[in-house]
């Protein structure tokens, strides 16, 4: 009975909640604590309602934009010391040991935007300080690597350390799957509806509903298309 209750106060506003009445009670109110007491922590660290889990570091609070019912899990260090700083829309989710960082001491016009509806699972690097973009409804596996800059290095006579680096902002369109352990270096645009392969590397744009894998990627086929010519 509570369980039906509990279902219908927040259907409307998590529409995800109406899976949950399949699990056993026990696994249900477990659940509902531990989102419970992060949805307080939410609101008491940003004043708003979303999800923010044990541990949660939180640099330049102030240039963090969270949606509501976003979720931030334990674990998570994140870094808004730029001058656009961080956007996470509507029910986004950052996983456990999430890494999200827009600025340092060398660079201050990186930026992290995520729109509605995405989320990266556990151990992601999102190394925003050149700028990232996430759309809409996007999935991002677990241990997945985002490089938005570089070293240059064009003078054999200099360390490479001290040559400077170049932004190179990265754009992950609506509707795209990354899969695990996967390298997206800077200057890539991930376009809508494409799925990129487990541990690929990916150091060129990949089209529109094209799965791409392997290192570094190559197109597999596209998702409207058979196989492509070997």
């Amino acid at each position: 009975m509570l369980k039906k209750i509990i279902v219908s106060l927040f259907k409307e506003k998590l529409p995800e909640i109406n899976n949950l009445q399949q699990l056993p009670d026990d696994v249900f109110y477990e659940y509902i604590l531990e989102r419970g007491i992060m949805l307080l922590r939410g609101f008491f660290r940003f004043g708003r309602f979303c999800f923010i889990g044990k541990n949660v570091c939180v640099k330049c609070k102030k240039r963090i934009k969270l949606g509501k019912f976003a979720t931030i899990h334990d674990g998570s260090y994140i870094d808004a010391s730029s001058q656009k700083g961080i956007i996470i829309e509507d029910y986004c989710t950052l996983g456990r040991n999430t890494y999200l960082r827009t600025g340092n001491v060398s660079s201050y016009q990186g930026y992290f935007i995520m729109r509605t509806r995405s989320s990266c699972n556990n151990n992601c690097f999102l190394g925003a300080t050149g700028g990232l973009e996430i759309g809409e409804n996007v999935l991002i596996g677990p241990n997945v690597t985002i490089i938005t800059e570089k070293h240059n290095y064009e003078d054999i006579d200099a360390v490479i350390k001290e040559q400077g680096i170049l932004q190179i902002p990265v754009t992950i369109e609506n509707n795209v799957w990354i899969g695990a352990n996967v390298v997206v270096l800077g200057g890539v645009v991930i376009k809508e509806g494409a799925i990129i392969g487990a541990g690929s590397i990916i150091n060129k744009s990949v089209n529109s509903k094209e799965i791409v894998a392997g290192n570094p990627a190559r197109l597999i086929k596209k998702r409207d298309e058979g196989t492509p010519d070997s």
